[in-house]
């Protein structure tokens, strides 16, 4: 029987280099201009001991000393909002029927959801459409083929669902224009359960499988259509989470050679470098992951033959993953999407597929 964990207590947001302004003196801290100086300092001296630590001083430094040529000096007063707790509620909205893997990305206001799997494990030629606004699922002009284990992004504008398979994986990228699918492109090789993020007007995916073996190859694709290898996995990954914060993607748990992986990995798109920062708490495969004020979430997924319903925050600097909060109900094989400050995380599976639609936000 899955036991339920209390939420840990709800943290303040961290502020850094805030200026004293009472009319008292603090010992040790500079007046005036001074003071000003002293904070643009302090926060430069951060900004590089944390590029020592994250092997990039390099980039950091560069960043510092264009915002400084920019500005003239560093902001003096600045807040951190990045939440390290988050609140999920099931909405009062179902799908049309459960589902799982399904394809899911952001639509202007509105959410598309292409394929997925139902409860009898077949694959779905639905399309349908959420407004979040009115809770509301409209269906659109089917796939022209099954499909579940999709990945989905939107780029330049568009829709585009990107590899997944029925009896087999397909290549194909499909755009999502005037209410249906069309074939724009294809990857180098077949995927399906492959990871997909866009990160500086560019389109990367990561891991997968194709049929027989999981592709260590990393692509890239400034157009959605066309692709090119920015470098390699150190081992193949399926089932994992990507998201893309700064300069860097991160790849999350996922199943390597079959085998459930606790790796967070961070890969920087310049040179395909892949550097592991962190362990998940245990192996996690099916998750979803997502990013909400600058924070990185992993929510559901499975721990060998257990369906979990923890949400984890990860820590970017240190690799730290820590409880954040919980989903209604253990979940996995969902999808989700971000749509302003909610992430809507949709269907999943436990024993069969489901049919509920989950709304995650940030803790007050």
């Amino acid at each position: 029987m899955h036991t339920r964990r209390p939420l840990p207590p709800i943290m303040s947001p961290m502020r850094v280099g805030t200026l004293d302004t009472r009319r008292r003196r603090r010992p040790g801290i500079p007046r005036g201009r001074g003071r000003v100086v002293f904070a643009a300092v302090t926060v430069l001296a951060l900004l590089y001991v944390i590029g020592l630590a994250s092997g990039d001083d390099e980039r950091v430094a560069t960043a510092v000393k264009d915002a400084v040529e920019t500005t003239g000096t560093v902001a003096p007063t600045a807040t951190i909002a990045s939440p390290t707790e988050v609140n999920a509620s099931i909405t009062a909205t179902l799908l049309p029927a459960a589902l799982s893997r399904s394809a899911v990305t952001v639509d202007g206001s509105t959410i598309a959801l292409f394929g997925g799997r139902n409860t009898k494990g077949a694959s779905l030629t639905q399309v349908l459409r959420y407004e979040p606004s009115t809770g509301l699922f409209t269906a659109l002009a089917p796939l022209p083929e099954p499909l579940q284990g999709a990945a989905a992004v939107t780029f330049a504008n568009r829709p585009l669902s990107i590899g997944g398979g029925d009896a087999k994986p397909t290549a194909n990228v499909g755009a999502f224009v005037d209410g249906k699918v069309s074939i724009v492109g294809r990857l180098p090789e077949a995927r399906t359960e492959a990871q997909a993020v866009v990160l500086d007007k560019t389109l990367y995916i990561v891991g997968g499988y194709d049929g027989a073996k999981e592709p260590l190859t990393m692509l890239a694709s400034a157009d959605g259509t066309t692709f090119r290898q920015i470098g390699v996995l150190i081992q193949g990954n399926r089932r994992g989470t990507l998201v893309g914060v700064g300069a860097f993607l991160y790849l999350i748990g996922g199943e390597e050679n079959g085998v459930a992986s606790a790796r967070i990995l961070r890969i920087d798109p310049t040179d395909g470098a892949v550097t592991q920062i962190g362990l998940l708490p245990a192996p996690l495969s099916g998750a979803v992951g997502f990013v909400l004020q600058g924070s990185v979430f992993v929510a559901g997924g499975r721990h060998g033959n257990e369906v979990t319903d923890q949400i984890l925050h990860i820590d970017l600097i240190t690799g730290a993953a820590t409880p954040a909060g919980l989903l209604p109900e253990p979940a996995s094989s969902s999808s989700v999407a971000v749509l302003g400050d909610t992430a809507f995380v949709f269907g999943g599976e436990a024993a069969v597929a489901k049919a509920g639609v989950v709304a995650i936000r940030a803790a007050r």
